[in-house]
């Protein structure tokens, strides 16, 4: 496919063909093997003199719709500006084809933050929508999505949620619940309110369309909103969050979910079984999530690696903790802050064995992970891990190197101002004194 052109001077249609087909690959999102036909259209595209303003316009909205995939702002907006600029001059471009170019170059601009002129773009595509007399709401309503957008983006959170509303109503109007457009503006429309602290109206929202798509037979999508109501009940009600999920999970045994839907309910009731204080049946609840990981490289494994062997730990389950902390430090995505954490932890097990060397050798990898990512800047967390260091040389009776450690304790403490002699440890000091 990549050869389709291979006339040095290409005809017109096989232009079209050739836009038509990296538009197809687009939708399938299958990017990588464009490169060459991308630049065999924009060839096409300047070589071109037979090419009407419509033939134009069609090249331009696959050359946008690429170049915004690969985050090439240049060029996207570059070809964005044109396809604008002839859509302006031509009489006979139909009204939506129009209004599609507009939302291209202000989703464009809103990708990368240019707020200003996406609104400005918008408001000329509402006064052509007027001048022409359109009434198509699925238009209108995507203009008051992109509107809301950028409102929500600049944290106006009232003027968002408005635009967000006018936008459902008239989406509402020719599409179902189950369209991705509507599904998007929902779900935007309750991340402001939720902004906003508005959680029972986000709960309204969800459960509306839950009603609907349960009306419409779309059980996945059912699933997911109710994922959606439970994470908004989590801000407000952990046992109505858990009655939710529990419901999320029975309507999943009857169908065939993907692993990621079953991954996030699994979750997301682990987490609210740990701030419940049933830590065991947390841990039970991450390892069932384990078993929906596809592929063990993913870097929520690594995550979850931690969480259960930091509950383990705290149930004093130190064995099989130590295994699941040490498959988490031995992962490939295991990132800075989980990595302290787990030293920590590690740290505090084979203290509480009492195999205070090892615990030790935990502390201070955890000591040169803070002088590394803070340049050497001492903390209040890297004096409390001295003195828990020098408390393990005291248990072994070596009393120089716990007095050297809660020396060097004091002295980051006393850096720090606000401190009590408790925190700056002098209490400590004058035992092993």
């Amino acid at each position: 496919m990549e050869s389709r052109l291979t006339d040095p001077s290409p005809k017109v249609e096989n232009t079209l063909i050739l836009a038509g087909y990296i538009k197809e690959k687009i939708h399938a999102g299958q990017i990588e093997v464009l490169q060459d036909s991308v630049q065999q259209l924009e060839i096409c595209f300047n070589q071109i003199k037979q090419l009407n303003i419509i033939e134009k316009l069609t090249v331009l909205v696959s050359l946008i719709s690429y170049f915004r995939k690969i985050k090439n702002y240049d060029k996207c907006a570059s070809y964005a500006r044109q396809a604008v600029s002839l859509s302006r001059h031509a009489n006979n471009v139909n009204i939506l084809q129009f209004a599609d170019i507009y939302f291209d170059y202000s989703d464009v601009e809103y990708d990368y933050g240019q707020y200003g002129h996406a609104r400005i773009l918008l408001a000329q595509l509402l006064q052509k929508l007027e001048i022409n007399n359109c009434n198509d709401n699925f238009v209108y309503g995507r203009l008051y999505l992109n509107l809301g957008k950028i409102n929500l983006a600049e944290e106006n959170y009232e003027a968002g949620v408005g635009q967000l509303e006018s936008a459902l109503d008239l989406l509402k109007e020719t599409a179902s619940s189950n369209d991705p457009i509507v599904i998007k503006t929902v779900d935007l429309l309750v991340a402001a309110l939720i902004k906003m602290e508005k959680y029972e109206k986000g709960i309204e929202l969800y459960t509306q369309m839950l009603n609907e798509l349960h009306q419409e037979r779309e059980k996945e999508l059912e699933v997911k909103t109710l994922l959606n109501i439970s994470e908004i009940y989590y801000h407000i009600d952990l046992l109505k969050a858990k009655k939710v999920l529990e419901q999320a999970l029975e309507l999943m045994q009857h169908q065939d979910n993907n692993h990621d839907v079953k991954l996030r309910a699994l979750m997301m009731l682990a987490e609210i079984e740990e701030h419940t204080g049933n830590l065991q049946g947390a841990v039970s609840l991450y390892k069932r999530s384990l078993d929906h990981l596809e592929d063990l490289s993913n870097p929520m494994s690594a995550i979850l690696y931690s969480k259960i062997g930091i509950l383990l730990s705290k149930i004093n389950e130190f064995k099989q903790g130590k295994m699941y902390l040490k498959q988490a430090l031995n992962h490939a995505s295991i990132i800075e802050p989980m990595k302290s954490k787990i030293y920590f932890v590690l740290g505090k097990i084979y203290t509480a064995e009492k195999r205070f060397n090892k615990a030790n050798e935990y502390f201070q990898y955890l000591l040169d992970e803070i002088i590394t990512n803070n340049k050497g800047n001492k903390s209040r967390k890297f004096g409390h891990i001295l003195q828990m260091m020098a408390y393990n040389y005291l248990a072994e009776n070596n009393n120089e190197k716990a007095l050297a450690s809660f020396y060097k304790s004091l002295k980051v403490f006393g850096e720090i101002q606000t401190l009590s002699d408790l925190d700056k440890g002098l209490i400590c000091k004058l035992n092993i004194l």
